[in-house]
């Protein structure tokens, strides 16, 4: 008890305690660590990746500079959306292969330049995946006049929603459809840094441009590192020990 001179001490609120942030750019760094430790195998997957994806989008790619040959005033919007669908269906199925990669050396795992070719066991969720993709990037781009332009950053959010997609696939077996839902609803608890991710990830990712294009092979693989990384960040306990085969 206390005494009439002697007041109680004041209760103290507890303290604000914020929300731990998941998103954290340091792990552009540890994409570059990793890149690091199996260079060889990711430089040659590169390689590969890129070989791959000329061979199938330089045919269209040539068809539609034909066309704007014949009439370059005026360009067949049905071959750009065409062409946008194409681009975007190979670019989601070589990708995931990539990010396929990340997934296992972040689980310990030894690579070699073929480890991507892994994720074409799936190839019929991610080509799903990749035609709806592809659809509203074309869907975007057949706009007329500046509307494209315009709708540039639309675009961009609407597609960093989706980022984890392929990977909802790849790791946890969804079907396209779930795996777009799922990725929505996770990537909108961090929306705006995982957006500053992604668009410095695929920043970082891009430098070896400077190098007269050759260094690209050695910094490509940054960009499905940080992805897996930013995946990571959402999903730890899909990278715990006992998570030991894929789809668990």
């Amino acid at each position: 008890m206390y005494s009439d001179q002697e007041q109680p001490p004041p209760t103290q609120p507890p303290a604000y305690m914020p929300p731990t942030q998941r998103v954290k750019f340091e792990f552009i760094g540890e994409a570059f660590q990793l890149l690091q430790k199996q260079l060889g195998a990711w430089v040659g997957a590169a390689t590969l990746t890129v070989l791959l994806t000329s061979l199938f989008i330089s045919p269209i790619y040539i068809y539609w500079a034909f066309q704007l040959t014949k009439n370059p005033e005026q360009t067949n919007p049905t071959v750009s959306g065409l062409l946008s669908i194409v681009v975007t269906l190979v670019s989601t199925i070589m990708g995931a292969g990539l990010q396929y990669m990340a997934l296992k050396q972040l689980r310990g795992e030894t690579l070699s330049a073929t480890s991507f070719t892994g994720a074409f066991s799936k190839f019929g969720p991610l080509a799903i995946l990749g035609l709806f993709l592809g659809a509203v990037s074309a869907l975007f781009g057949v706009l007329p006049g500046f509307l494209p332009l315009l709708l540039i950053v639309p675009e961009i959010l609407l597609t960093t929603f989706f980022t984890l997609s392929s990977l909802l696939i790849l790791d946890r077996n969804l079907e396209p459809v779930a795996a777009l839902k799922e990725s929505v609803r996770v990537m909108r608890q961090e929306f705006w840094i995982s957006l500053a991710f992604i668009l410095l990830s695929g920043m970082a990712s891009m430098v070896g441009f400077a190098a007269c294009g050759l260094g690209v092979l050695f910094s490509l693989p940054l960009y499905p590192l940080c992805i897996v990384l930013l995946y990571r960040a959402f999903y730890p306990e899909r990278f715990s020990p006992t998570t030991t085969q894929e789809g668990q």
